[in-house]
This record gives structure tokens, sequence and C-alpha cells, in this order.
């Protein structure tokens, strides 16, 4: 995936500002779709596996990346239309899109929390760039700011929580975490509730939702599509694996 957003961006960085090739945006398109349909078949098929305990590829991560695939590639489907009807002549939209995914499977496969928060950021960075992708709107601007700003709020709620749990159990890996915490212990479970609270966050859960409605609004319509489905999928796996497979005395 990584290797095919470069490949990508250096394809754009060629085409896009000669006006010989006519700006190929829906090239861009076809060849986003392909690079994700591709990544399902390497996914499935290929034998990934464990990346110095800071990665894993087992059966929750596997499944989780192929459903964000599947469903990345039918809210691009359903939002042709709209790249053409809002004249998105940008193939850094696509490249900033892939990024985002690319963060979303490393987060959903951190074994470690901090593969988990630097997987977080590279999504989060990519979609702050994409709430704010149409310069000339008001609206995107300021959709774009708060989603910054709310997110920067939400890291550091997410690093205080992350530095808690190192200070307590010595560790930020999950597997020597299942082992060493203690269920009883009422700082862990504070820990946890600010770990928990950035990523809340990052799902839009009452009363942590103030920023969504105006970053939904202002966002282009496709990546709308996106904010609202793509990272609450990756979120909700990566919280259960840190609540339940991490310490399943307290994901309960």
């Amino acid at each position: 995936m990584a290797t095919s957003i470069l490949i990508l961006l250096v394809y754009g960085g060629v085409l896009a500002p000669s006006p010989y090739y006519n700006y190929p945006l829906l090239n861009f398109h076809g060849a986003t779709l392909f690079i994700l349909v591709f990544f399902i078949y390497l996914e499935i098929n290929g034998t990934f596996g464990q990346v110095q305990d800071f990665f894993v590829q087992d059966s929750l991560a596997l499944g989780g990346k192929v459903i964000l695939a599947f469903s990345l590639i039918a809210c691009l489907a359903v939002s042709k239309n709209y790249f053409t009807a809002q004249r998105i002549n940008a193939f850094e939209y696509f490249v900033l899109i892939l990024f985002a995914f690319l963060g979303l499977c490393l987060l959903i496969s951190s074994n470690d929390f901090l593969a988990l928060y630097i997987s977080l950021e590279l999504q989060s960075l990519a979609f702050y760039v994409l709430a704010a992708f149409q310069r000339k709107s008001a609206f995107s601007t300021e959709a774009g700011l708060k989603y910054f700003l709310l997110g920067a709020i939400s890291s550091g709620f997410l690093l205080l929580g992350i530095s808690y749990i190192y200070g307590l159990t010595g560790t930020t890996n999950f597997a020597v975490l299942s082992n060493v915490a203690e269920g009883n212990n009422i700082y862990l479970c504070l820990a946890l509730v600010l770990f928990s609270v950035g990523l809340l966050f990052k799902l839009g859960v009452a009363p942590f939702h103030m920023w969504v409605p105006d970053a939904y609004e202002g966002s282009p319509t496709s990546i709308t599509i996106i904010f609202a489905s793509i990272p609450k999928l990756a979120i909700i796996t990566v919280l259960w694996r840190v609540l339940h497979a991490t310490f399943p005395c307290m994901g309960t």
C-alpha cells in the first residue's frame, strides 16, 4: 500500500501540472480503486506476519482491513460523479485518501501503544487536510480547523492515558500488558478511561461530538461519507483489541 501511494504520488506529480494530459482525474480514481482491490487480494492470500512486536496480522486485523477496503471502495464508487461535478482536479485528493487508509490499516494491526498512536496520527493528518480541501469554501476551512483542534485535544487525552499505562506497568506492548495488568488497579482503570476518551473523540460519541456537525457539513460530500464510516470501524476494532484482548478483566 505504501509503495503504491508513492508511485501514485510520483505519477501525479509528473502528469498533473501538464495541460497536455488534461488532468487525468478519472485515471487517478480508477488507479485508487485498483490499488484497493489488489490490496484485498494480497491481504487474503498473503503471508504477512508479526513486525517487531509492534504490528500483528491476526484474524481480527485481517477481517478489519478487508472490511475497511471494501467499505472504502464503495465510498469511492458512489462518489465518482461528485468528483466530476465538483471538478476536484487534484491527484493529492486520492493520495491523501490512501494515506488515511494506510494509517487505519496500521491502526488495526497495532500491537503496541506507540504504533497505535503513530498510526492514528497518520490517518488523522490526512483527514485534517481532506476536511479543508475546498479552499474557496469558508465552511470547509472551518471544518478542517475544528477537526484539527478537537483532534489535537483527543490526542492529548490519548497520550496522557498511554503515559499513565506505561508508568504503571512499565510496558506499552499489548501482549505484555495482558500478563501484567491487574484488574483491581484503580489507577490503571483511570488511565484506560483517559485512553478511551481520546478514541471516543475520534468516534464522535456524546459528549465528545462537538466537532462532528461542522466537520461533516463543511467537508466535501465524498469525504463526509468516509468520515462517517471508515475511521469508526477501525477505532471500534482498536477499542475491542485494547479493552477486551489486552485487559480482559476490564474490557467488560
